[in-house]
């Protein structure tokens, strides 16, 4: 979700291994395309990819309390099942080996 705008992130990331799998998401981790995955291999390339690990759930435990990371959207009723009480504002992004 950008900060402020009640829209999902339209800012993505990808990573390609070379061999037709590859990890893409948005900036704030929520999967908006069902493509997105941390883990998507190519079974029979260039065709056939299988998204193996969706996401990772992200945690903070900080004194005892409790801090979500993880962005979610369901689209079926983005009023209720969006967790968005803990996103923090992405300010700045850029991927290792980007200049």
């Amino acid at each position: 979700m950008t900060a402020g705008t009640g829209e999902p992130d339209g800012r993505e990331w990808l990573e390609a291994n070379g061999l037709g799998g590859y990890a893409m998401s948005t900036v704030t981790g929520e999967n908006t395309r069902r493509y997105h995955g941390l883990l998507v291999a190519a079974m029979r390339p260039p065709v056939s990819r299988a998204v193996l690990l969706s996401k990772v759930e992200d945690t903070l435990l900080v004194g005892g309390r409790r801090i979500d990371l993880s962005t979610n959207l369901f689209p079926e009723n983005r009023s209720h099942c969006l967790q968005k009480h803990h996103i923090l504002q992405i300010i700045f992004f850029r991927p290792t080996g980007v200049k």
